[in-house]
Formats: C-alpha cells, sequence, structure tokens
C-alpha cells in the first residue's frame, strides 16, 4: 500500500513538471500577441515580469529582443538573443522568425529598423539570403541608402530576374535615382520598367512619370569680363560682371540659375547670351552653358587678351526642346 502511494506521488510529480516545461505562460502567451499586433511595449512589460520569476526562461528573452527591435534598441535586443541563445542554442530558429516578423511590421513606418531586424534574422538563418521575398524586402524596399538601393534592386533582378517583384524593383530604380538628382539615369530605369512590365503596377507608374517628366533645366553665366547676359525666350535670367559677387579684382563669377519651370514643354525655346565690353583697357571674356539633368548640352567660352573697343562681342542663340 505504501508502495503504490509513493507511485502515485511520484506520477503526479512527474505530470506536474511535465506540464510546466510543456506550457507556455499567460505572460508569454499575452506578450506574442501585443507582438504580433507590433504593440511592443505592451509586450516587454509582460516578458519582464516573466523573466523575472523565470530568469532562464530562452523564448522570453528572445520575444523580449523582438520587442526591443521593433522599439529601435538594437543593442538590448542583440543581448537578449544572446542570452536566448546560451540557454538554449535551438532558439535560432524562433528567433529568425520573430525577427522576420518584426521587419514586417517595420517596414512601411520604420524602414531603418526594419531593415536592422531583417539583417538579424538572416543572421540566425543565413539561408535566408536565398529567399526571394526576404532580399527583396531587405535589400530593396528596407534599405535606406538610395545608392544601395539602387544596387539591391539590380542584384534582385539578376538572381530573380522573373520574381513576383522584379517590377517594382526595376521601378525603384528609377525613383532612387531620381531622389539622386540623377535624371537622366532615372529616366532610363522608368522607361526600362515601362517596356518591360507593360500592364503592370509599377509599368503604368513608370509611363505616369514620364509622362509628367520635367527636365530640371539651369544656365550659368561666368567668368565675366566685363558684363556676360543669359536670356530665355526673351527674359533676361542673370547678368554677371567683372568683379561679381564680392566686387573684387577679377573675372566675374556667376552662379547656376534653375530655369525648369520657365522652360516651355514641347515647344523651341531660345537661350541667348550677350557679352558686353566696357570702355576700359583690356580684353573681355565670358563663359556660357545651358545644363539638362545635370549634363551640360551647351557650353561656350569667348575671350580676347588684347585692348578691344566698347560694345557687344558676342552674341549666340541657343535652340532647345525639351524631349
Amino acid at each position: 500500500m505504501v508502495k503504490c502511494r509513493s507511485l502515485f506521488l511520484l506520477l503526479i510529480c512527474l505530470t506536474v513538471l511535465w506540464e510546466s516545461g510543456c506550457s507556455e505562460s499567460k505572460e508569454i502567451t499575452k506578450a506574442k500577441e501585443f507582438l504580433d499586433a507590433g504593440m511592443f511595449d505592451q509586450a516587454a512589460i509582460l516578458l519582464k515580469q516573466e523573466i523575472q520569476k523565470n530568469p532562464k526562461n530562452a523564448e522570453a528573452h528572445m520575444l523580449l529582443g523582438a520587442t526591443y527591435l521593433g522599439n529601435s534598441q538594437s543593442a538590448a535586443a542583440e543581448q537578449e538573443f544572446n542570452t536566448a541563445v546560451l540557454l538554449d542554442e535551438g532558439m535560432r530558429a524562433a528567433a529568425s522568425k520573430r525577427c522576420y516578423d518584426v521587419a514586417k511590421l517595420l517596414i512601411k513606418t520604420k524602414p531603418i529598423d526594419a531593415h536592422t531586424a531583417l539583417m538579424t534574422a538572416k543572421g540566425f538563418n543565413p539561408a535566408l539570403e536565398n529567399d526571394e521575398e526576404f532580399y527583396f524586402v531587405a535589400y530593396v524596399q528596407s534599405e535606406y541608402g538610395l545608392a544601395k538601393k539602387i544596387d539591391g534592386a539590380k542584384q534582385y533582378l539578376t538572381i530573380f530576374p522573373s520574381g513576383p517583384h522584379a517590377a517594382e524593383a526595376s521601378y525603384t530604380m528609377g525613383d532612387a535615382a531620381y531622389e539622386l538628382n540623377q535624371k537622366e539615369r532615372a529616366r532610363d530605369y522608368f522607361g526600362q520598367t515601362a517596356t518591360q512590365y507593360v500592364g503592370t503596377e509599377w509599368g503604368n507608374k513608370a509611363n505616369e512619370r514620364l509622362a509628367n517628366w520635367t527636365h530640371e533645366v539651369k544656365l550659368r553665366v561666368t567668368d565675366a569680363d566685363d558684363i556676360a547676359q543669359g536670356f530665355l525666350n526673351g527674359t533676361v535670367i542673370t547678368e554677371t560682371r567683372w568683379g561679381n559677387p564680392d566686387n573684387g579684382n577679377h573675372q566675374g563669377i556667376g552662379q547656376w540659375i534653375d530655369v525648369s519651370n520657365k522652360i516651355i514643354k514641347g515647344k523651341e525655346n531660345q537661350f541667348q547670351f550677350i557679352l558686353w565690353n566696357a570702355p576700359i583697357p583690356g580684353g573681355w571674356s565670358g563663359t556660357f552653358q545651358v545644363m539638362e539633368d545635370g549634363k551640360l548640352i551647351y557650353s561656350k567660352h569667348v575671350e580676347h587678351l588684347q585692348n578691344d573697343s566698347e560694345g557687344t562681342k558676342f552674341s549666340e542663340i541657343f535652340r532647345y526642346t525639351p524631349n
């Protein structure tokens, strides 16, 4: 009878131990719900309570690391992840998935933090590098450096040429180049997207950007001796004189003037440049330039080093029709 009672008590103890090891606490369960909803502060409170009660709960440390990622606390997140893995090496897979999930929650509002979460996820599971969706989100969608975003999109199109995000990657290259003020390059990328992805959302967006394209056009008159002027469609835009801008004893230095909003679309525009020599001893000089989307499309330097008479020494018209 005593033996049976002892076995019965042992069975109860084993059952309790098994249940405590296999079931998660209410704090963990609720914290996961908060994490899934992007409510990182609320999740962190519960997880800290759980860790205070059970400091060796590897899952609690891992989940707390995820909440820290969501709150832009990458150093604290790394510490919690390291603790979780030390307690349970098998926690790596769960940590990778949690980091990836956090990144998806952050991608639209905190792309920098999303990128950090994605790189953390890859650290736990390097095989993610070969996943198409992960690659796009990590190296195109969440990449915050514009030049890196272009490189990431190019690489995506090389690795996954028929991937479901190919059209968006192509469009992203144009958008990033435009933000970098590389207008000619941006236009090429938009043209490529419109041609290769006809009828898609991103192909249509590229067509819209091209249809409403406004070139950035600037003009400059500089190296002025004595007076250099630049006109657009009969209106004087800028004038640079000897000694500008500080009234010094040197050729006048002119600045680039943005005339994009003065250009008539679809029609011929006339730039006229005039150089006038003053009635004082010395020669004359001037440099006249027009730039479209960061590229020189007209540049003329004239000079005469010997003494010369007063009057107009140079006058030329440059005709420009934006395409």
